[in-house]
């Protein structure tokens, strides 16, 4: 079993490994497998990465991850004992869950895939009728009556 700054402090107590069955599990390396990168300095030095939920929201927009290190040292750097405290706690939430602390607070507010079939079948209709109204007052012509062969 690989011992990691991750593990439970009880991993070692023989009364505790007794009562329990823990999984071997493997961790990542801190700054990957390559180790530290040009990237991971980049995502220190990025405020984006350490802001929650805003950190969370910019990673889904790029399609980028974070590594652990990365994440400890920018957490300390921007926040001081406090940031590297909450950025370990999120490092651990995210080796458990597989989502960050912006990941899992998107998640519990954001509507359900029936509501959002909800509000798109009830108000985008009206709002496209409210721009479409706009539209024609601004240009002094239905743009929406425009064929391939000019005004209909």
């Amino acid at each position: 079993m690989s011992i990691s700054w991750l593990d439970n402090p009880n991993a070692l107590d023989p009364a505790f490994a007794a009562s329990t069955t823990q999984k071997s599990r493997q961790f990542k390396p801190l700054f990957g497998d390559q180790g530290f990168s040009f990237k991971d300095f980049l995502d220190i030095i990025n405020p984006l990465q350490h802001l929650p939920v805003i950190g969370s929201l910019f990673r889904g927009a790029t399609e980028s991850d974070i590594n652990p290190g990365a994440r400890l040292i920018g957490g300390a750097l921007y926040g001081g004992p406090a940031g590297f405290a909450f950025a370990a706690m999120n490092t651990q939430m995210v080796e458990e869950t597989s989502k960050d602390f912006g990941d899992h607070l998107i998640t519990a507010f954001a509507p359900s895939p029936a509501e959002t079939a909800a509000i798109a079948q009830t108000q985008a209709p009206q709002a496209f009728q409210h721009y479409a109204e706009a539209a024609k007052r601004a240009l002094g012509f239905d743009p929406f009556s425009i064929t391939d062969r000019g005004l209909a």
